[in-house]
């Protein structure tokens, strides 16, 4: 199975340029398989990469202009503008992230955007940027049954006068049930 590194609309385009759209997305979709809607996926990053390269600027540089693009939505839109083009727009949220900020009640509960919104009423906008990056990776790692193990375990190892420093992430623990 070949790994691919796109880096540009331009590198989408030429990994699978002796193939019909629909060899290519077929393609491309068996490689996204692990994650869920590859298909959809995979259909949305060759339209995207195609729309990209035929547009006289390229890649849209604003927020409005990513999520108009085919599969782009307002979490992905924000990466982009963050990671790639170094602009705070809002706080890009996922279900994990949804799920923490919620269990923190860092935000109110309801669609990813309404949390995002709610969070970014309070939140100090530097934050916005990291806050996705700080947060989702742990919502991934405590979904992992191996590494609730290693948590319980290590738990069990704090001393009792340090049980303090646990109470903030008392309700992110819970949500994931350890």
């Amino acid at each position: 199975m070949k790994k691919y590194h796109f880096t540009s609309p331009e590198s989408v385009l030429v990994a699978f340029k002796d193939l019909s759209y629909v060899e290519a997305a077929q393609k491309l979709g068996s490689e996204l398989n692990p994650i869920m809607y590859h298909t959809n996926k995979a259909s949305y990053i060759l339209q995207t990469s195609l729309l990209c390269f035929l547009l006289e600027d390229g890649m849209p540089k604003t927020f409005e202009g990513l999520v108009s693009l085919p599969g782009v939505g307002p979490k992905i839109g924000d990466i982009v503008m963050f990671d790639g083009l170094g602009e705070v727009t809002g706080i890009p949220v996922d279900s994990h992230l949804a799920r923490i900020l919620v269990s923190l009640e860092w935000a109110e509960d309801g669609s990813d955007e309404e949390i995002a919104h709610s969070a970014m009423s309070w939140m100090p906008r530097e934050c916005w940027g990291v806050v996705n990056e700080c947060f989702a990776g742990l919502g991934q790692l405590l979904n992992d049954d191996q590494w609730k193990l290693r948590v319980k375990q290590e738990l069990l190892d704090v001393p009792e006068d340090e049980l303090w420093m646990l109470e903030p992430i008392k309700a992110l623990l819970a949500v994931y049930k350890l």
